[in-house]
């Protein structure tokens, strides 16, 4: 019985897509689409670089999205598919409502979307501290008043303060 090593190389060629535009879309098709054909057949591919991702609509509506689902989601379970299936309908409105200029760069597009159910998604998640408070308020006749409830809100701000620097610095272009 022998053994038999087989040694993988690596390819000593890559193929750069700045340089191979046409080899790179030919293996971006290939690799990248979608194993479920509707999916593929629905959803693009191909990134648009032009598009404006962090304009006035998304902080609008992030904001209040943000808001309605960490507010509801308090007292009962809100989906995040919700916020997704509103948002895009609010922003192709706001598009046409708002006049053209730097509040209004052009269409609702897909990053805005995206990036708007993505952030609410973020902030939908309840507070689990609250709940400790309320029950020692309730159970324990405790109550914290304003300090709790700051400590609450900072350690909230600072997670979302961080998943939006992540968010910002994930939709920015590289040079």
């Amino acid at each position: 019985m022998t053994d038999h090593k087989q040694e993988y190389t690596a390819e000593k060629y890559f193929i750069d897509e700045k340089v191979d535009a046409e080899r790179a879309s030919i293996n971006l098709e290939e690799e990248e689409n979608s194993p479920i054909p509707e999916v593929a057949a629905i959803v693009s591919n191909k990134d648009e670089p032009g598009l404006p991702v962090m304009t006035f609509r998304f902080w609008v509506m992030a904001v209040l999205f943000s808001c309605l689902l960490s507010f509801f989601n308090q007292f009962l379970t809100l989906s995040t598919l919700v916020i997704q299936l509103i948002s895009y309908p609010f922003g192709k409105f706001i598009a046409r409502v708002l006049p053209s200029g730097p509040l209004n760069p052009g269409p609702f597009n897909i990053k805005e979307h995206v990036l708007v159910a993505l952030t609410a998604n973020c902030a939908g998640g309840t507070a689990y501290s609250v709940d400790i408070t309320v029950i020692q308020k309730v159970f324990y006749g405790q109550d914290f008043c304003f300090l709790a409830n700051f400590l609450i809100l900072t350690t909230q701000m600072l997670g979302f303060g961080m998943a939006g620097v992540s968010v910002v610095i994930s939709s920015t272009p590289l040079p």
